[in-house]
């Protein structure tokens, strides 16, 4: 049974000893202060069930006493019965207003004090039963798993929710090792620790770990583990109030998997994917941009793309490509030249993502592009060609001529203009057939030239 402690603060030293040797206190622990300062630090260091106090004493007085008292947490319910000389109603009055569970004037009646005791020591035994009820209940049907154990680690608290959420009875739980028992076997000298640590004043926040259901499955909790003390302030085990983030687990695990596999698809990929940060810094360097640049990744990471690695005369127009899409405005198909680690160019054709957190937050670029070098080769010499052949048409000695599919001329070279004396910028757009041949063969030139646009050349 618990030893029932009583702090008496007296500066009377002869009344003190009386007051400690009253039969009353028989069986229980009396330990006295002779000055407020001295009481209040007893009280701090070994907290008691019911405080005596006087009233005048020197230093601080009984009332300073009372307030220093009832302004601390761990003391504001500790029972406090003033014992004073002073009986007149206005500090009677002022110690009532305070808060004090008695006011008793010397000299006084020995039943009185035996009564007032008894009396006041009955309500917080009371309060403490009442209050230890509504928190057992508040635990037996919080909606969040709440579990307990004792200082060896043994189970002492199960609730509705521990139950329902890992299929274990209280009955089959209470008296348990906890980590043994009930968490996964890689998990068990993580948990083991917080909850050692829980048992010497450390308190942890947010920690996840796993439970055991009965049916073998695995229940994800984020724990708050807070440290459990007696009346005396000693620890006697961990209370641990949790959050089954099961299915928060699951999204999570997904999303890790997709966020796996979406970098192993740009880490292989066989199109260049390069990605920046909102600073310009590369972030992302794909297997396929080193093999068309010869840049390895570690060489690429931190470093600037556009100022490090884009053409000069196309540095601005990408710029502006990227730092659209760190606004938001994305691009398709814009085509820009990447410098090779031998000095070539290599021509991309890119299409600019925006990339976001969590938030929304635009953090940078992911840029998925095209090698479209040989293309560019071909299209640079199909326009060397389509340049020579217009140079051939212009300055040919035959006079060539050309209409577009209505008839209108659109080719008339030099040669053309020189026999028939009518300037390219005159002929242009007109019928060919009805401004330029005499009358009496339009008919037949205009089916050679309509046989021709069928495909039927003459």
């Amino acid at each position: 049974m618990k030893e029932t402690k009583i702090l008496i603060i007296e500066d009377n030293k002869r009344l003190l000893d009386e007051l400690r040797d009253m039969s009353i206190f028989e069986g229980m622990r009396v330990f006295t202060a002779e000055s407020g300062q001295e009481g209040i630090d007893k009280a701090k260091e070994n907290p008691p069930d019911l405080i005596l106090c006087d009233i005048m004493m020197p230093g601080k007085d009984g009332f300073e006493v009372f307030d220093e008292i009832k302004n601390l947490n761990s003391l504001r319910d500790i029972p406090f019965i003033f014992l004073t000389a002073l009986a007149s109603e206005e500090n009677r009055r002022k110690g009532m207003i305070r808060g004090a569970d008695d006011y008793i004037t010397k000299p006084f009646k020995i039943d009185l004090l035996i009564k007032s005791i008894k009396s006041r020591l009955y309500k917080e035994e009371k309060r403490k039963q009442s209050n230890d009820s509504v928190f057992h209940k508040f635990i037996e049907t919080a909606n969040a798993p709440i579990f307990g154990i004792d200082n060896k680690g043994l189970v002492n608290e199960w609730n509705q929710t521990s139950e329902k959420i890992t299929g274990f009875k209280k009955e089959d739980v209470l008296g348990k090792d906890l980590v043994q028992t009930y968490i996964t076997k890689d998990y068990q000298k993580q948990v083991k620790e917080v909850l050692d640590n829980a048992l010497k004043g450390e308190e942890t926040a947010n920690y996840e770990f796993p439970l055991f259901t009965k049916d073998g499955q695995r229940v994800m909790v984020l724990l708050n583990s807070s440290t459990r003390r007696n009346a005396e302030g000693e620890i006697v085990g961990v209370l641990g109030v949790g959050q089954d983030i099961s299915e928060m687990d699951k999204l999570r695990t997904q999303s890790e998997s997709v966020a796996k596999e979406l970098r192993q698809f740009i880490e292989t990929a066989n199109a260049p994917i390069f990605g920046i940060d909102n600073k310009g810094r590369v972030n992302e360097w794909n297997q396929t941009s080193e093999n068309i640049t010869g840049f390895r990744k570690e060489d690429v990471l931190g470093q600037n793309l556009v100022e490090t690695y884009i053409t000069e005369d196309y540095r601005g127009a990408v710029k502006k490509v990227l730092d659209n899409a760190l606004k938001g405005q994305e691009t398709a198909n814009y085509e820009f030249p990447l410098f090779t680690k031998d000095g070539q160019r290599v021509m991309v054709l890119l299409n600019s993502s925006t990339r976001r957190n969590a938030e929304g937050e635009i953090v940078g670029v992911l840029g998925v592009g095209q090698d479209i070098s040989e293309m560019d080769k071909l299209r640079t010499q199909s326009e060397s060609v389509a340049k020579e052949l217009r140079q051939f048409i212009e300055t040919a000695n035959a006079p060539i001529f050309g209409i577009d599919n209505k008839g209108r001329v659109n080719e008339w070279n030099q040669t053309s203009e020189k026999i028939t004396g009518f300037k390219k910028e005159d002929v242009l757009g007109k019928d060919l057939v009805q401004t330029y041949i005499t009358q009496d063969y339009q008919k037949q030139v205009k089916e050679v030239l309509d046989n021709a646009l069928k495909g039927q050349e003459t």
